[in-house]
């Protein structure tokens, strides 16, 4: 408080100086309240003074110091031998092997997308791909450490162990150092969280071009077609790597709403077939789009139609199998 305090200024009255002292008490309040210790104001002989407050018990400022510096050095050596059990548990256990595999999979799911994409080009001859790499805002030597994993022959070098020990401390110092107000272990698995240490990125070429990343600028230069593919392929993309993880048996739903505005029919067909390649189970509503492209198996269109004045609407529905012209159904 002293130190916050400063000296008075010259001529300056007693109550002035209070004042700055009781706002000064305020803020360093709200810090050792954390540590459960309260601040209380009292006078001595007409002298303003500070006691601190465990629970119930009162004691003098410079003694709930000591308490709170000797618990913080016995939480650090806790930390510290918690820590080298989990380096070592992390570069030899199921924790390192379970990093690996799921590298592993998101590199292979993120290739299998991009063969999607790229195996159907539009009319135009453009391509769509995504590219999943290290975060520009990533923590510093993430590539090397995630680099690691991706061989799947573990971690045997000194060096190797040495540049994970080190990331992880970092990470972990970071965690300790946080404001979020959840437990330790929490704020850990945070921090180790490989996902956000990563970032996706749209690329995109002409025919016969080279790829070039998918900015603001690339995208408004195209024509209103153009612009909507761009926005539609990574859409079914992202929807189809989320469902990666959904039981076989579970709908693969997805709700468009007056899509494909703006796209000619032979692209549309295309990105129906994309849709039937990401095996996306869609409902779609459309002014004027009856879905009927060779590109898909079976689709059930209805058409709503309502009169004035007539409560309800009716439906009309009809089923396409990828080949005949449909009729109404019963």
């Amino acid at each position: 408080l002293v130190q916050g305090l400063g000296q008075p200024g010259a001529g300056e009255a007693i109550d002035g100086v209070e004042t700055r002292l009781s706002n000064l008490h305020e803020r360093v309040s709200q810090v050792l309240e954390r540590a459960g210790i309260r601040l209380r104001a009292i006078r001595i002989r007409g002298v303003l003074a500070y006691e601190a407050l465990r629970g119930e018990k009162a004691m003098p400022l410079r003694e709930a110091f000591d308490e709170i510096a000797s618990e913080l050095g016995a939480r650090q050596r806790l930390l510290g031998e918690e820590e080298a059990l989990f380096f070592e548990e992390f570069l030899s256990g199921e924790v390192y092997e379970h990093l690996e595999a799921r590298l592993r999979a998101a590199t292979s799911l993120v290739q299998r997308t991009n063969s999607l994409l790229c195996s159907r080009p539009m009319t135009t001859g453009m391509q769509i791909r995504l590219r999943w790499q290290v975060a520009e805002n990533a923590p510093p030597r993430t590539a090397e450490v995630v680099e690691l994993p991706s061989r799947g022959v573990g971690v045997h070098d000194q060096a190797e162990r040495q540049l994970l020990s080190e990331f992880l401390g970092h990470r972990l110092e970071d965690a300790r150092t946080s404001d979020d107000p959840g437990a330790l272990r929490e704020r850990f698995l945070v921090a180790l969280d490989y996902r956000q240490w990563f970032e996706f990125v749209v690329e995109f070429r002409n025919k016969g071009g080279r790829w070039k990343r998918l900015t603001r600028k690339a995208h408004g230069a195209g024509s209103g077609g153009q612009k909507a593919v761009m926005l539609h392929l990574p859409l079914f993309a992202a929807i189809g790597a989320f469902y990666e993880s959904a039981s076989p048996k579970s709908a693969r739903m997805i709700l468009l709403d007056e899509a494909f505005a703006g796209i000619d029919r032979e692209t549309r067909g295309i990105l129906m077939g994309l849709l039937r390649a990401f095996d996306l189970d869609f409902i779609m509503t459309s002014f004027d789009e009856w879905g009927f492209f060779s590109e898909l198996d079976g689709l059930a269109t209805y058409h709503l139609s309502r009169r004035p004045g007539i409560r309800g609407v009716h439906a009309e529905r009809f089923l396409w199998d990828g080949e005949r012209v449909p009729e109404l159904a019963a």
